[in-house]
């Protein structure tokens, strides 16, 4: 019974500057309504004085649900985060997977058209089957001064270095 300061006033100075700290409030005030607002206002526990014998259980109930509640706090901090860096990686690889599959369309491109072949050999076919999205695997046609000329290649690595390779390749071939 201090004069203009109570319990409640404790309670909303202890979580303004200790949140996390349970809050028991053991008192001499046997009022059921004092004590529902005082749940309702934040306190971990209400003790009756005349009943300290459950202070230490009280005190390791609250000590661990302030614990659970930390950690729970914890996980999903650590969950935001998980989820944050997920999109970004999931981003970035759809930024690489839509940059190989038009660096395959400009790699197609360069691969001579099949029906050309075709017109020179009708029973000829091409399988053209690249490791990754784009290949280090090219195959090149062409006809000089009357003669058919004709490359496979495979050029050293795979993906991007060894698209790179192939279109220097028929760059090359095409000199």
């Amino acid at each position: 019974s201090l004069p203009g300061f109570n319990s409640l006033e404790a309670l909303r100075i202890s979580k303004t500057y200790a949140p996390d700290i349970p809050f028991i409030l053991v008192t001499g005030t046997a009022s059921e309504e004092f004590a529902v607002d005082c749940m309702k206002a934040g306190v971990d526990d209400y003790i009756l004085k005349d009943s300290l014998m459950r202070l230490s259980g009280s005190i390791n109930n609250a000590l661990s649900r302030s614990n659970a509640q930390r950690e729970k706090r914890m996980v999903e901090t650590l969950h935001m985060k998980l989820q944050v860096a997920y999109h970004e990686i999931e981003q970035n690889n759809k930024n690489i997977t839509d940059s190989l599959n038009y660096a395959k369309l400009i790699q197609e491109a360069m691969l001579p058209d099949k029906g050309v072949l075709k017109n020179y050999f009708s029973n000829s076919f091409v399988i053209y089957k690249p490791k990754d999205i784009v290949s280090g695997d090219f195959y090149w046609f062409a006809e000089k001064e009357g003669k058919l000329i004709m490359a496979v290649a495979d050029c050293t690595g795979h993906g991007v270095p060894g698209a790179l390779m192939s279109m220097i390749g028929g760059g090359l071939l095409n000199e």
